[in-house]
């Protein structure tokens, strides 16, 4: 799918391998250039989340630097995801005409404008900085739909069934490292007793925009030989970007992990950007709320990597989506007893631990399992359709806050709320099953047999 402008033409191709389970006349290959796209992958995707997640555990100060309430601050996460559904269609289109060089580029460069942006608020006339602040932020998700789709695409292009899930798994969470960068990080940097110590914050941001965007650099489209069987076998399947577009529509299975995911990172991605309206009026602090972010993602960052490796060796996606939802519903339930009394803080941090435990992993699990459900369509497509879901849920969410508040700025009916369609959800990931069309063709799956000469029909998207 897609023009191949970006190849990588490197000769160090010694680290080679044949997928030993599907008998081919072809050979494929492992590149050792494929860590080297990973990196820059992860780096200038994290650029972007940390744009996304700069306000997230400092609100109250940037509102009062910004002469505003909190509320128009959480309102930028808002604007951005708006964005992001506005412009998700012309990304995918993008990732699949133009390839993952030409969109990474776009990336680093818009998110490097819009920190600068962010930034030179300060030197502005008074009335222009909250107007350039949200100037920045919006400029930002413009270009997010491609920084979400690109891990699960570089994957696939670059990497074998033996090792794809991990890849994926690192490179997406440069997200949710991101945000713990940020969390932990930005309390240090500002400080409640000067609000200006946020433009210094906004500093900080830019320079890391500017040195991780520039990894873009390091990004090609694919290797001259496919890694994997099913890699290979997808070029001989063409599907124009509107076919791809109809099928998903059908997909039952599809429709599934989509209303799974999208509920669960849509509460993780309000969770990490509106902790600290959660917790501090309840009597935690700014630095309380930046450490609870940093505890959930932690223990998610952890956990991912240790499920990816499991999984790409026994490709127990299925029953590992269902625990996730299970473990997101319990440390959340337990998070929202705990955020109501300071004096609970250790409980909170158990539970924020479990919640991210369970919410961080979703992430590149359900992206792999959206390519195995939909496969042959390309990935740009798939993750693209689970993550605008994601960030309109995800803006349900932020206006559902606004509402939500009592006279003290306590948000305890939103909280229990979340819990309830957290408890909702892992009911309906039971319902999840499919055909992992994808691991069939590398002969991996139990659920299909799959012959080298597989006829392009009998991949064609289930709607039932």
């Amino acid at each position: 799918m897609g023009e191949n402008t970006g190849t990588a033409e490197t000769n160090d191709t010694n680290d080679s391998t044949n997928d030993n389970s599907l008998q081919s006349k072809n050979s494929y290959k492992l590149y050792p250039w494929r860590f080297t796209v990973t990196t820059g992958v992860f780096l200038a995707g994290g650029a972007g989340n940390i744009v996304f997640a700069t306000y997230g555990s400092v609100t109250p100060t940037t509102a009062v630097r910004y002469n505003t309430s909190q509320t128009v601050i959480n309102n930028l996460t808002l604007y951005y995801t708006a964005a992001f559904l506005i412009f998700s269609y012309p990304c995918m289109w993008l990732l699949d005409k133009k390839g993952l060089r030409v969109a990474m580029f776009a990336v680093a460069l818009v998110n490097i404008v819009a920190s600068l942006i962010r930034w030179l608020s300060f030197a502005a006339a008074e009335e222009y900085h909250l107007a350039l602040l949200h100037v920045g932020h919006i400029l930002g998700g413009i270009v997010s739909p491609i920084t979400i789709s690109a891990p699960t695409m570089t994957a696939a292009a670059w990497f074998s069934g033996n090792g794809r899930l991990t890849a994926n798994t690192v490179m997406t969470l440069a997200g949710p490292l991101g945000s713990a960068l940020v969390a932990g990080v930005a309390p240090l940097v500002v400080s409640s007793d000067d609000p200006t110590t946020v433009d210094t914050w906004n500093l900080v941001i830019f320079i890391i925009a500017l040195v991780f965007g520039l990894t873009a650099l390091l990004v090609y489209d694919k290797p001259l030989t496919p890694p994997s069987p099913s890699e290979d076998k997808k070029s001989t399947m063409p599907i124009t970007f509107r076919e791809s577009i109809t099928q998903i529509w059908k997909n039952k299975p599809f429709w599934i992990l989509l209303t799974v995911f999208s509920c669960l990172i849509a509460i993780l991605n309000m969770t990490s950007t509106i902790i600290s309206s959660f917790v501090v009026p309840y009597g935690y602090t700014e630095d309380d709320s930046g450490n609870l972010a940093v505890a959930a993602i932690a223990a998610g960052l952890i956990g991912s990597i240790i499920v990816a490796m499991v999984l790409d060796r026994t490709k127990k996606h299925k029953l590992a989506l269902k625990f996730s939802a299970f473990l997101s519903f319990l440390g959340f339930a337990v998070f929202t007893f705990a955020a109501m009394d300071p004096s609970r803080i250790i409980v909170a941090y158990i539970a924020a631990a479990v919640f991210g435990l369970g919410a961080v992993p979703c992430m590149s699990l359900a992206m792999e399992l959206g390519v195995e459900c939909t496969y042959p369509i390309g990935e740009e497509v798939s993750t693209g359709f689970l993550w605008s879901f994601a960030q309109l849920f995800t803006m349900v969410l932020l206006v559902l806050s606004n509402f939500t508040r009592d006279g003290d700025g306590k948000m305890g009916v939103l909280l229990i709320v979340v819990s309830v369609v957290l408890f909702l959800v892992f009911f309906v990931s039971l319902l999840f099953a499919n055909k992992n069309r994808r691991m069939a063709i590398e002969g991996v799956a139990s659920e299909m047999t799959v012959s080298d000469e597989l006829n392009p029909e009998d991949l064609k998207i289930q709607s039932a």
